[in-house]
């Protein structure tokens, strides 16, 4: 549904454009809509009325958890009865584009006297003391029969525990909050609510105070979600979808397109569509997106909280600012790279260009693009098919938990071996967020692209060296002295010996089957070039100390 009017203009510029849709872009948004629904982006009527159901049964058991809390803080049935909890959600599915089976992220906000330590983990105090079972709603929520695979994480950045409810996948945080008892009218969007809160608090707060202030400040709310379910599926699909590797994760890209929505208050999703690429294809970085002015405080139990600020060495440092709208602001896209912005620039430039085509297609009435000509946009990528050269991260354990946790820890550090590779002159990194698994071992991979005419031509060569052995042995053993912050890979204090990496150079023939018979490259296809002569002297490289591999190219082949 769109919106009738615009009573003002949201965001901290005017808009570029208020015209009304015309039938044509009414007509192009419907084919967009009907691609969307060919891909199974949307989850079923049912499948939301269960999604309310499930969330209705936490907020009972949560709030009855706060009830025993309250009464064990000796305080009267009836006060006890009165302090409350509140849940809420956010992400996709709070932001409306979540799809089939997606999980839900829900946070829980309780009165101060609830310890998230003590009574949501049912960790020991300081006297190793641990509450009684039926204070603690770890404890709960086991006991429930409704209530599957239960993790725990308390040690995260963001403490959080890991469940399946009611057949639903659920991360759910907790946020103890500086009042007696949570009012019936309770306002999470009031900077007041972080006042006083620790750090771990504040930042469980955050991504709900995120996510509903973007939807606050977005013109029509149906146009906004169409256009992201497309971008994220898009995102995806291209290979950009990733925020611990260094790309975009939901909320960066849901904040992307609250911006274009703001510029074009009154547009059709597909009008939105082509503008996003149109924009964000010529943006120049790190000039920051915001989607209103970055507010500073001055009171009591506020002012200490950080706020993102381009005078700020460390901040300046940013390529990709994408500043999130709620108190307080912070940069969502820190992990971006050289080498992940050049990639998410180039996918830009692309979704331009078949925008453009669609469009042009389409003539005024749009009646001569159907939901295939949208599909073109959104065609999965050809990684696989694109470079001649590959980096593959071979990840190991004994056993699957094992195994968990210690890919969680190397994918955390993968971003950081891409700013080591980006450093080597004239070499061109791409990441790929997918991992493939296998038993014990997941894989991650890498393409790599070297300008051999320009290496040789510095090194005074007929063939260029390209040694990788500096910059893979320092990200997975050798403490690197400049940065004394980054702890080798391999230094995890929770790492067992049979906890391995290895880090393989390969040729496009040598990546396993089901990856090298991925679609070939079309139109847009680079590699017409003269093949790259390359030689793996030692093809592994590993977390033991073992050599690793220099590699040669002919600098008479392209890269």
């Amino acid at each position: 549904m769109l919106g009738t009017s615009v009573a003002r203009h949201k965001g901290i510029t005017e808009p570029v454009s208020t015209a009304a849709p015309t039938p044509g872009e009414l007509r192009l948004t419907r084919t967009l809509e009907e691609c969307l629904h060919a891909n199974n982006l949307y989850p079923s009527r049912e499948e939301q009325r269960h999604r309310l159901d499930v969330l209705g049964a936490l907020n009972a058991m949560v709030v009855e958890w706060v009830r025993r809390v309250a009464l064990a803080q000796r305080l009267s049935e009836d006060v006890a009865e009165e302090h409350g909890a509140r849940i809420f959600t956010f992400g996709s599915y709070r932001l409306g584009v979540n799809g089939p089976g997606a999980d839900v992220d829900t946070l829980c906000v309780v009165p101060r006297f609830v310890d998230r330590n003590r009574y949501f983990f049912g960790l020991p105090d300081e006297q190793g003391s641990r509450a009684p079972t039926q204070l603690v709603l770890a404890d709960i929520l086991r006991q429930d029969e409704r209530v599957e695979e239960l993790v725990p994480v308390e040690s995260a950045y963001v403490p959080v525990m890991k469940l399946r409810f009611m057949g639903v996948e659920m991360d759910l945080l907790c946020a103890p909050i500086a009042l007696m008892k949570i009012p019936k009218n309770f306002n999470i969007l009031e900077d007041a609510v972080l006042r006083n809160v620790d750090d771990a608090t504040q930042r469980s707060l955050n991504g709900v105070r995120v996510t509903d202030s973007i939807l606050e400040l977005v013109p029509d709310v149906d146009t906004f979600r169409t256009t992201l379910r497309c971008v994220k599926f898009w995102a995806k699909r291209r290979g950009i979808y990733s925020n611990v590797l260094g790309y975009l994760g939901g909320v960066a890209w849901a904040m992307l397109v609250a911006r274009v929505c703001q510029l074009y208050p009154r547009a059709t999703s597909a009008v939105v569509l082509g503008a996003f690429y149109r924009l964000y294809s010529q943006w120049q970085w790190p000039k920051p997106v915001k989607l209103c002015p970055i507010v500073r405080h001055q009171h009591a139990g506020l002012r200490q909280l950080k706020v993102w600020d381009p005078s700020d060495p460390r901040d300046r440092r940013h390529l990709m600012p994408i500043i999130t709208p709620a108190y307080p602001s912070m940069n969502s896209t820190y992990n971006v790279t050289q080498s992940t912005l050049r990639v998410m620039m180039e996918e830009f430039a692309r979704g331009q260009r078949v925008c453009a085509e669609i469009f042009a297609a389409a003539g005024p009435d749009g009646a001569s693009v159907s939901a295939r000509d949208w599909s073109q946009l959104v065609e999965p990528s050809d990684f696989f098919a694109r470079y001649k050269n590959y980096l593959q991260i071979e990840i190991s354990a004994s056993n699957p938990e094992d195994l968990k946790k210690w890919r969680g820890h190397v994918e955390s550090r993968l971003r950081l071996l891409v700013q080591r590779l980006e450093m080597m002159p004239h070499v061109y990194v791409h990441p790929w967020p997918e991992a493939y698994e296998r038993s014990t071992t997941v894989f991650f991979y890498f393409g790599l692209r070297f300008e051999t005419d320009k290496i040789a031509r510095e090194e005074g060569t007929q063939r260029a060296r390209i040694d990788l052995n500096t910059p893979v042995e320092t990200w997975l053993s050798t403490p690197d002295p400049r940065d004394t912050r980054s702890v080798p890979v391999m230094f995890w204090p929770e790492r067992t010996s049979d906890m391995l990496v290895r880090v393989s150079p390969l040729k496009r023939a040598q990546l396993p089957e089901p990856l090298r018979f991925q679609r070939k490259r079309t139109a847009e296809t680079r590699e017409k070039a003269a093949p790259t002569e390359l030689e793996t002297k030692k093809p592994r490289i590993d977390g033991s100390g073992a050599s690793s591999p220099l590699v040669s190219a002919s600098s008479e082949s392209k890269p």
